[in-house]
């Protein structure tokens, strides 16, 4: 599934940080691996754009005091 990441606080102040492939869509609470640090998703949502290709998907995570530790899922480290 390709999925958006986006980073910061709050969905409007968040910037993109690029689009990446999961295996599954990550879940609210759910810690994955990005740019060697851990990170919590705290917002998931569905990002419906019929006529345009891309990311239908996308989460939100904030990165600071991230901890740079393993986690249980990574992204394939393929970016789109």
């Amino acid at each position: 599934m390709i999925i958006t990441i986006y980073d910061g606080q709050d969905r409007c102040s968040a910037s993109p940080r690029g689009v990446f492939h999961f295996e599954c869509a990550p879940q609210v609470g759910e810690l994955i691996e990005f740019e060697d640090a851990t990170l919590t998703v705290t917002r998931a949502w569905h990002t419906p754009a019929m006529q345009h290709p891309g990311a239908k998907y996308a989460i939100l995570v904030d990165s600071i005091g991230a901890e740079k530790v393993t986690s249980p899922r990574e992204t394939s480290g393929v970016k789109y």
